[in-house]
């Protein structure tokens, strides 16, 4: 049933490219479009949508309409998408409509799409911005206003900057119908703000994003013109010509976004050229504007809402241009081109869209200058253009070639025409998949998730769901995901995107074996630690056998091989094991690599495990010192190196220099990341455990509570952490001696642990064990062996496979 839709896009390609009749004679059924929707084939969607778009470059709109529309009935009744993929396929659907300019098909569209409440919140949010800007376009204005509200709601302070575009696009048409100033500039001033918030607003010479470019310039034209700020216009318009420059340039001078910059540019010069009363000038304006809606029409089609703009603002052009020349022929010829944009628009449009009725009063007052309808006006009305809705997302944004095509296309060479042009797109993609890049090398996690996701989108869309490509932008989504702490959803996309990598490039392919080396990573975080120990065991046999022990990418894993050991509590084997890859990677990367110093710390966490705490004190003193070194002082690892140092201190009964570790910790972290921060918080619980170790304890209560309660607030009462500082109080009473008040708290912990992290957790185990030893203190010993057996005999049952107890 999938072939069957497929085997229509390749033989609409070929009537695409090669002309003539075959277009006319390709058969096309809503069955199959129906068929593969339900199914719920991943990209089927975006299959219709494409199909859509080669009917309609063939003429055959009602054909792309019948397309679409079955496509979006068979959206709510495919079992394979939940609710979001379902809303955000209904819009992708409504998208392709608005092209054949149906906007009422959209609107019903979209509504659908409304009813899955239960959508990701940023779906719902596109959903209700699409569905202003087909309220906007079909002249609804009050309802576009009241969506535009809803939207806003719904994306409740979100960072989905395209959506954010899109609702200023929504807000720059109420603006121009308004004509207000003041309204104007609040959308200068949203955008402007989209832009700040922005992962990295880019310089015009390196953005990838020329529709959102030349929104932002529209955006700052409309505002000019409103204030009569002449100067500004004439700078804004060169924005706009170096867009549309650009845009030819690298899309090519037939893609929709080449067609609306210039559509756009247009415009600008003929506002700007009218008020010097230079009539050559104004001549050529004119002419623009003749060429941009020429260009749109054969671009868009004549029912598409930006080619009737476009129409509509060259005949009003005309009509200021008769009235300039005072030319009687001129102005027989403004009619006749009012005449047509309005029997289009009122085709398209309907009799009482505001554009409909723009046009009728202006084609009235053309035949009152020339003394038709029973009196004369004379040459000295002055008109005012509807300028195109720059940026909007519903212009097209691909070339007219599959995702089978582009990927065929990568792998032969050079490419026919039209696909040469996507090309092009594929050269920007690679453009924005770098900046992504650029934001995940600086840590700036959750900036680089987003840049990503719209990259592995659109390389989906345009290269197909295993493209190479593909593959490696939905890793660099997990792998943010994975550093944002979102591990269950890393773990779903590493696991997927292991599996397709596997067939596509081979199970031993270095991308392969990378996916799941960070798959395996994943699982440790998620405290499965034998899984991931599997996992990294199963990875480094490949890589030794595909790249060598010595490789960077070997070391990495053998040192995350050895830390899983550790985590399975065999530090025997995992201290030599440590020690060997720390031997290894001071020549293969240097003595002093971060990646060497960290598999250093992790020989001193070894240590320390295996109780050896002088060496490990030395080891940890020694990757401080080189980590000041290469790093600098404030480095979140080195600072992280003096923290364990404190802790060796500590456990030697070095206790007052322990403390003096801690308090200048406390300093530094507090200056450097503040004094809530959960890494200052742990160096002052670490300053509070010393503080009981020098028999201080009303000062360790004091600060245990203190630390507790902001732990409590900043991370949440059911923050690992929070239990730690929670227990922390309840020993510090314990050594108080009031062991009541204790076994209340060491209880608290005991549960809420069991409840958060399962009952064979071992921090749960130990905080039952707390309890017993609590139990005991207050001579209530046949309780304290009822808890102690419970504790046995879960540790007991958590055992892997063929670990004894000790």
């Amino acid at each position: 049933m999938t072939d069957e839709l497929r085997e229509a896009i390749g033989r609409a390609e070929e009537a695409v490219t090669g002309g003539g009749a075959a277009g006319a004679a390709l058969t096309v059924t809503a069955g199959a479009v129906r068929r593969a929707v339900a199914a719920g084939r991943p990209g089927a969607v975006e299959d219709v949508c494409y199909l859509a778009t080669l009917l309609h470059a063939l003429g055959r709109c009602k054909t792309a309409l019948v397309i679409l529309r079955s496509g979006s009935l068979a959206v709510p009744d495919s079992p394979a998408l939940d609710s979001s993929a379902k809303a955000a396929a209904l819009n992708k659907l409504a998208a392709r409509m608005v092209d054949l300019g149906e906007l009422e098909e959209a609107r019903r569209t979209l509504e659908a799409a409304r009813e899955h409440d239960d959508a990701e919140q940023h779906v719902r949010a596109e959903t209700f911005a699409n569905l202003a800007a087909v309220h906007a376009r079909a002249g609804n204005f009050e309802k576009a206003e009241l969506v535009v509200g809803l939207a806003r709601l719904a994306l409740d302070g979100g960072e989905e900057r395209q959506v954010r575009l899109l609702l200023s696009s929504v807000d720059l048409a109420l603006a121009r119908w308004s004509n207000d100033p003041v309204q104007l500039s609040e959308v200068a001033a949203d955008v402007r703000e989209a832009d700040r918030r922005a992962p990295a607003a880019p310089e015009p010479q390196q953005s990838a994003d020329i529709s959102a470019l030349a929104f932002r310039a529209a955006v700052e034209f409309e505002w000019a013109r409103s204030l009569r700020a002449h100067e500004r216009m004439v700078q804004v318009t060169d924005v706009l010509a170096t867009v549309a420059a650009r845009a030819a340039a690298e899309l090519g001078a037939r893609h929709p976004q080449t067609v609306t910059a210039v559509a756009d540019l247009a415009c600008a010069e003929y506002e700007t050229v009218r008020r010097t009363e230079d009539l050559p000038r104004l001549q050529r304006a004119v002419r623009a504007l003749e060429e941009a809606a020429e260009q749109a029409s054969d671009c868009f089609g004549d029912r598409h809402p930006l080619t009737i703009t476009a129409l509509t603002n060259h005949a009003c052009a005309e009509l200021d241009l008769a009235r300039a020349m005072e030319s009687p022929g001129r102005m027989e010829y403004a009619e006749e081109a009012l005449d047509e944009a309005d029997r289009i628009a009122t085709a398209g449009f309907g009799a009482e869209h505001p554009m409909a009725l723009l046009l009728k009063g202006t084609l009235k007052a053309c035949r009152r200058m020339q003394g038709m309808d029973g009196m004369t006006i004379g040459y000295g009305s002055r008109l005012t253009l509807v300028r195109t809705a720059v940026g909007d997302e519903w212009h097209p944004r691909e070339e007219l070639v599959s995702p089978d095509v582009a990927s065929r296309v990568l792998k032969s060479g050079p490419l026919p025409h039209p696909a040469s042009a996507s090309l092009e797109l594929l050269g920007l993609l690679q453009e924005s998949h770098e900046l992504a890049l650029s934001h995940s090398r600086q840590g700036n996690w959750s900036q680089a998730l987003g840049a990503h996701r719209r990259v592995a989108a659109t390389r989906e869309r345009l290269l197909g769901q295993e493209h190479p490509e593909t593959l490696a932008s939905q890793y660099e989504v997990a792998l943010a995901l994975s550093r944002l702490g979102r591990h269950a959803d890393a773990l779903g996309f590493f696991g997927q995107l292991a599996g397709a990598r596997a067939r596509v490039l081979g199970p031993e392919h270095p991308d392969t074996l990378a996916a799941r080396q960070e798959m395996a990573y994943v699982l440790g975080r998620l405290g499965r630690h034998f899984e991931a120990f599997q996992m990294y065991s199963e990875v480094l046999g490949a890589r030794e056998r595909t790249m060598g022990p010595e490789h960077p990418g070997t070391l990495l894993c053998r040192h995350n091989l050895a830390f899983s050991l550790g985590r399975l509590g065999r530090w025997e084997e995992a201290y030599p094991m440590l020690c060997e890859v720390a031997a290894d990677r001071a020549p293969a990367l240097g003595a002093e690599h971060p990646d060497t110093l960290t598999t250093q710390y992790e020989v001193a966490y070894a240590l320390g495990q295996l109780g050896r705490w002088e060496q490990a004190l030395t080891a940890y003193r020694n990757v401080a010192e080189a980590r000041s070194r290469v790093l600098g002082p404030d480095h979140p690892d080195t600072l992280a190196a003096r923290y364990e140092t404190g802790i060796c201190l500590g456990r030697l009964g070095h206790s007052a220099e322990a403390l003096q570790v801690y308090d200048a910790l406390v300093a530094d972290r507090e200056r450097i990341e503040g004094p809530d921060a959960p890494e200052t918080l742990r160096a002052r619980h670490g300053r509070g455990v010393n503080l009981g170790r020098l028999g201080r304890w009303e000062e360790a209560l004091a600060e245990a509570r203190l630390v507790c309660e902001l732990r409590e607030h900043v991370l949440g009462p059911e923050h690992p952490d929070a239990f730690v500082s929670r227990r922390e109080v309840a020993v510090a009473l314990g050594w108080l001696g009031r062991w009541e008040e204790a076994l209340v708290a060491y209880r608290h912990v005991a549960r809420d642990r069991e409840r958060v992290l399962g009952p064979s957790h071992s921090d749960t185990l130990a905080s039952v064990n707390d309890e017993a030893h609590c139990l005991e203190q207050l001579g209530r010993t046949a309780e304290a062996v009822v808890l102690y057996r419970r504790v046995t005999a879960a540790r007991a049952a958590a055992r892997p496979p063929g670990v004894e107890g000790a």
